[in-house]
């Protein structure tokens, strides 16, 4: 009878230890949201509601979760075939597509304006239209590129333009839209034609016009215009 009194606490004690300290070693069987089976094995896990802590975690297969954390310090997906600095904060620069907009993320910004000015024309030695865009910016700015509207309008949305030195009210700089238009008039609203025309006639320019409170606007007008080029990096 002492015998199975011992067998019964022990097996009260198994159950009542991962209660007690949060303890689980378990094997767990996971499916992706394509149906296909994961095989994963969790050692030594510390549960506490929606997080799991664990010593490591073999997956043969994806494994997918709305949010991740390594300690300072920690790395993965390291060893063979992997990518030992592989950490937090290159997840983010890979996969943040806000949260490092600018310099150091995938997305370009409004950085300044040239001290040159042109016309829709644009020549910088051997290059002409948008190349040569690009390059006139890149020699006053190092790096940096002809502004589209959405980088202009990506900065505005998403940065404090108030405090933007470069964003001058009532200053105003071409930047390219793509593809013909054709408002506000019967011509072409197409970069004046890939930024090679400059005068007034057959083709129209969009430019913007900034403004700290409002954020500004975008203009549409003749080709002959003089103004700076809008660049972004």
């Amino acid at each position: 009878m002492s015998k199975i009194k011992t067998l019964i606490m022990m097996g009260l004690l198994i159950l009542l230890i991962p209660i007690v300290f949060g303890v689980t070693l378990y094997r767990s069987e996971v499916y992706d949201y394509t149906g296909k089976h994961i095989r994963s094995k969790v050692n030594y896990s510390l549960l506490d509601a929606d997080k799991i802590t664990t010593k490591n975690i073999t997956v043969d297969g994806n494994a997918v979760a709305d949010d991740f954390l390594l300690t300072s310090g920690g790395s993965c997906c390291g060893g063979s075939g992997g990518n030992a600095s592989w950490n937090e904060s290159y997840a983010d620069t890979l996969y943040d597509p806000l949260g490092s907009v600018g310099s150091s993320g995938n997305h370009s910004l409004f950085l300044n304006k040239t001290i040159t000015t042109h016309t829709g024309t644009l020549v910088n030695g051997s290059l002409v239209g948008y190349s040569a865009g690009d390059e006139i910016c890149n020699l006053e700015f190092s790096g940096s590129h002809l502004c589209n509207f959405a980088e202009i309008d990506l900065t505005r949305s998403t940065t404090d333009v108030t405090i933007n030195d470069a964003w001058v009210d009532n200053t105003i700089a071409w930047v390219s839209t793509g593809p013909a238009k054709y408002a506000p008039a019967d011509l072409p609203v197409n970069d004046c034609n890939a930024r090679t025309h400059g005068a007034a006639g057959s083709y129209l320019g969009n430019w913007w016009q900034f403004n700290k409170t409002s954020g500004g606007a975008g203009k549409t007008g003749h080709c002959g215009n003089v103004m700076p080029l809008a660049c972004c990096k």
